[in-house]
């Protein structure tokens, strides 16, 4: 598991760093493929990935600084693993009450 792998990073193992390294250049590549697109000022980090956002912030943006031209601030939601049925649950309650209203004013 990503855990794991980070436990293994902070104890000071090589073969653990390598992973992160990696991790993070694909981050990093996502990351200034997204914003070079929509150009947002804030990207949110959620999930696995918030646990060990020490490790991974400061080396994503050191990557995508000079690469895009407007870097966006980059934080980690304080919702770690919740994040997927917040999400979730706002949707099915957005979802729904824009259909109640519509089909009230009907």
């Amino acid at each position: 598991m990503a855990e794991d792998v980070f436990d293994s990073a902070r104890k000071g193992e090589k073969w653990a760093w390598t992973v992160i390294n990696e991790t993070v250049d694909y981050l990093a590549i996502a990351i200034a493929g997204l914003v070079a697109f929509f150009d947002p000022e804030l990207v949110v980090l959620g999930g696995g990935v918030s646990r060990s956002a020490d490790m991974l912030i400061e080396p994503i943006l050191q990557r995508i600084i000079g690469a895009i031209p407007n870097p966006p601030k980059l934080v980690v939601s304080n919702l770690g693993l919740q994040a997927t049925v917040m999400g979730a649950i706002t949707n099915v309650l957005h979802n729904t009450s824009n259909f109640y209203v519509v089909h009230k004013l009907s």
